[in-house]
């Protein structure tokens, strides 16, 4: 992911999950999603995937919006 101040090299998981963020998907949408593609639960997954779109969202590399 290339930004104003640099390159962020994203692991597999990373990238699965910045591509579920096109603005369409929710954030459950995003965790159920995951969830289906690595044969898991939701909720096994959810404060991870929440913990990383918070760090991405901390040095501005994610904008968050309410529907």
């Amino acid at each position: 992911m290339l930004y104003p101040e640099g390159l962020l090299q994203l692991n597999s998981t990373g990238a699965e999950i910045l591509q579920l963020c096109d603005g369409h998907h929710t954030f459950r949408e995003i965790v159920v999603e995951l969830a289906k593609r690595h044969n898991t639960t939701p909720d096994s997954l959810r404060e991870d995937v929440d913990d990383y779109l918070n760090n991405l969202y901390q040095h501005a590399l994610l904008e968050f919006r309410t529907t």
